[in-house]
């Protein structure tokens, strides 16, 4: 199965050699940014999500939600 991204990032960026304590003060730093700072073992990741993107997240988020929903109904001899 090869799968193909919607949306790929506007734009990321890779940093090594990164404190712990570094990546804490940039996410407080950066927190009101549409950003995503993922870090591991020292390697940070910055990447800046396009709006098609954001917007999948949210409509997926949505459709995940309602499914739910209609299950716990379900259950409960709702529906």
């Amino acid at each position: 199965m090869v799968t193909t991204p919607l949306a790929p990032p506007i734009e990321l960026i890779h940093l090594s050699g990164i404190s712990w304590q570094t990546y804490e003060r940039l996410l407080t730093e950066l927190s009101d940014r549409r950003l995503r700072l993922t870090y591991n073992c020292g390697s940070l990741e910055i990447m800046a999500p396009s709006p098609e993107h954001e917007r999948f997240k949210k409509v997926s988020g949505r459709f995940i939600e309602t499914i739910i929903l209609m299950q716990y109904m379900a259950k409960n001899g709702w529906i």
